[in-house]
C-alpha cells in the first residue's frame, strides 16, 4: 500500500491529485445523520481518484458506511453516493 497525502490547506492545489474538487468558500453539506444500529459512518473531507482497482474514489462530502480501519494509513468502506467498496485513505475522511 502506498501512502496518500491529503491536499493542502493553503490554497496550493497538489499536482499528485488533479481531479480534487472543491466548493465555493461558505458552502457545507448538511451534516449527517447517524444510522440506526449504533454504526458509525464517516465523510469524506477531500476528494479522491482511485489509484488502484481495489480502492474507492472520493468526492468531498460523500458519505462512507461499514468502516474498518485496515492499518494506521487506510480503511475499507462503502462510498453510500456510489456502492463502491474497497479501500480509502484514511487521512482523507473524518468520523461523524
Amino acid at each position: 500500500m502506498k501512502h496518500v497525502t491529503p491536499p493542502r490547506c493553503d490554497g496550493e492545489e497538489q499536482l499528485s491529485n488533479p481531479e480534487r474538487s472543491s466548493q465555493p468558500v461558505g458552502q457545507t453539506r448538511p451534516a449527517a445523520v447517524a444510522p440506526p444500529g449504533g454504526e458509525r459512518r464517516y465523510q469524506a473531507v477531500y476528494s479522491y481518484a482511485a489509484a488502484e482497482a481495489d480502492e474507492v474514489s472520493l468526492q468531498e462530502g460523500d458519505l462512507l458506511a461499514q468502516v474498518e480501519q485496515i492499518d494506521e494509513g487506510w480503511m475499507f468502506g462503502v462510498n453510500q453516493r456510489t456502492g463502491q467498496r474497497g479501500m480509502l485513505p484514511a487521512n482523507y475522511v473524518r468520523a461523524l
